[in-house]
């Protein structure tokens, strides 16, 4: 198993999520740029509707109740850098 690998399961203690996808992007934007939900959202091309999907699924996966704890765990798992 690749270490890339090996983080995804070490992380999905609920749903697996992988490193790149458009849900950890997306919490990764919101991290680095200090952007709001609608503006990361707009800079994907997705709706707000969908970026509120996808966080919830980041905060699941990691286990986490908030989007601040989930951006801690993804970065402290390797899974997002700023």
């Amino acid at each position: 198993m690749s270490g890339i690998r090996t983080r995804t399961v070490q992380a999905a203690q609920h749903a697996p999520i992988r490193p790149g996808s458009r849900p950890l992007r997306l919490l990764e934007i919101l991290a680095r740029e200090d952007l709001t939900l609608n503006e990361a959202a707009q800079r994907l091309h997705i709706s707000v509707s969908t970026a509120n999907q996808h966080i919830a699924a980041v905060r699941k996966a990691l286990g986490a109740q908030t989007t601040v704890y989930a951006t801690a765990r993804a970065i402290k798992l390797g899974l997002i850098t700023l």
